[in-house]
């Protein structure tokens, strides 16, 4: 069986016609839309954010760096890039997430291509471009995008860890798992049970090794996952923001409550 990463290269080197102009249509749809729709509440957190390391760091919603925002910082942080060197607007905080809803048109193609075919790929592929749900969510500064854009990256993924065998596309998997926890917490673990039982199903490993490699990455999700939270807590409550929508300044309760 050849592996995603062989497929990917055949792939790139006979583009599709039909997947490019689904990009396209993608594309226009997303981007036609840059500048109309800004959540003010998010955009005042990048602005924030890029007055200085602690604001950045900790996600402030004010200046002043007195209070966080509700959310995980990693689709602020993607904000804040473009937003720096652009300037804060409500066209450049949404410009990111504009870029990854058309390459997320592609990425769907790709896992989807190499699994089931070109046919059911680009079906796949125009029924995202066109979603009047995903054009909407990613023509807007909200974290949605960003986290739709990494549980399809660690589906993507997770096959390329069964199709090769290799530990590096499950590292890869468990990595962007954590990386979708910091970008809307919770929410990011819902297809979680469904990638892990697709693994233990049909990864072709002895029993004790399947088990151990399970392990292992879920460990690497929950390590990374935990990480810009437990931060949080060690902080002392004087020298960083006030936990946003808590009653009580924890991130725990943000977490595991909000």
């Amino acid at each position: 069986m050849k592996t995603i990463g062989v497929r990917f290269r055949i792939v790139m080197r006979t583009l599709d016609p039909a997947l490019l102009a689904t990009a396209v249509i993608g594309a226009f749809l997303r981007f036609s839309r840059l500048g109309e729709y800004d959540n003010s509440y998010y955009t005042a957190t990048v602005t924030s954010m890029l007055q200085n390391a602690h604001n950045f760091l900790f996600a402030s919603f004010d200046p002043a760096g007195m209070v966080m925002v509700d959310k995980p910082p990693v689709s602020f942080w993607v904000q804040a890039f473009p937003a720096a060197i652009l300037g804060i607007s409500s066209w450049s905080v949404t410009l990111p997430k504009a870029i990854i809803g058309t390459l997320a048109i592609v990425i769907l193609y790709l896992t989807i291509r190499t699994t089931f075919g070109r046919l059911a790929a680009i079906v796949a592929a125009l029924v995202l471009a066109v979603l009047p749900a995903s054009v909407v969510i990613d023509s807007r500064n909200e974290p949605d995008s960003l986290l739709s854009f990494i549980l399809l990256l660690a589906a993507f993924s997770v096959i390329s860890a069964v199709q090769s065998g290799k530990w590096r596309w499950l590292i890869i998997f468990g990595v962007l798992m954590g990386i979708g926890f910091n970008t809307k917490m919770l929410v990011a673990f819902i297809p979680l049970p469904a990638f892990l039982l697709y693994y233990v199903l049909a990864a072709k490993h002895p029993i004790y090794q399947l088990l151990m490699r399970t392990a292992s990455v879920v460990g690497i999700m929950l390590l990374v996952s935990m990480s810009w939270s437990t931060v949080i807590a060690l902080t002392p409550q004087e020298d960083r923001p006030y936990v946003g929508s808590t009653a009580d300044n924890s991130i725990w309760t943000l977490v595991f409550e909000y």
